[in-house]
């Protein structure tokens, strides 16, 4: 989801409800149903320790390895944007496969999660066969629209939590929430907006190519549909 649009702030609110249940206090709601938990395990933030020669990805990526080791089908995981210490393909990567492992272990080993990320190409996941559904999209609401005096999306965070995915990040709004010159925000917009449709040329071209193979491959056997059926298999 977003940047600055409240999703930290509602997973770190999700587990203090959690603790506060357990310890037979009030929680801040009309109503809650929470499971018995055997412990809250996360990895939020961004650090480094320099001084024992860890970088903030290997920080990163320790802390989860001892999530992974440590959590049980009672435990609540919380992952706040794993991957964001290394390139986009690397942490996409990791992001990924540490989602993917989480969310197939057995129900016995499967914790309770919730898993903040940038990357949208994650939010596919949900809808892999294997999981039956057990894996859900949400975002941090938000309102947007076009400022003509500046000729740039313009963003209001509602602070409510919605089903499905956002539509952007909200990078170039956030660094104009943190002051940075007007001229830098509109190269930045520029560059963005460049990207995306780079991105989307591109899935296009691949697209098309893939179509393109498809219709290679089945056209010989189009009166066989079991044979252009069983050339797809081979050839994939």
């Amino acid at each position: 989801g977003s940047n600055m649009g409240g999703k930290s702030s509602t997973v770190r609110a999700v587990a203090l409800c959690v603790i506060l249940a357990q310890l037979g206090a009030y929680v801040p709601a009309e109503s809650a149903t929470l499971s018995l938990h055997d412990a809250v395990l996360t990895r939020v933030g961004a650090s480094d320790e320099i001084a024992r020669s860890r970088s903030t990805f290997r920080v990163e990526v320790e802390e989860t390895a001892e999530i992974l080791r440590a959590c049980t089908g009672r435990s609540l995981v919380i992952l706040d944007e794993l991957g964001r210490g290394t390139s986009t393909n690397d942490g996409t990567a990791v992001a990924y496969a540490v989602l993917h492992h989480l969310m197939t272990r057995s129900i016995q080993a499967r914790p309770s999660l919730l898993f903040i990320t940038h990357y949208f190409t994650l939010g596919t996941v949900a809808a892999r066969p294997e999981l039956h559904g057990r894996l859900k999209n949400m975002h941090m609401a938000y309102s947007e629209q076009v400022d003509p005096a500046i000729g740039r999306k313009q963003v209001v965070f509602l602070y409510q939590l919605r089903n499905g995915m956002a539509s952007s990040s909200f990078g170039v709004h956030c660094a104009a929430l943190a002051g940075m010159p007007e001229e830098l925000l509109e190269v930045a917009a520029r560059k963005a907006k460049a990207l995306e449709e780079e991105t989307e040329k591109r899935r296009k071209v691949r697209r098309v190519r893939q179509l393109a193979r498809i219709t290679k491959i089945i056209f010989p056997f189009e009166d066989s549909p079991d044979e252009a059926l069983q050339a797809l298999r081979e050839t994939a």
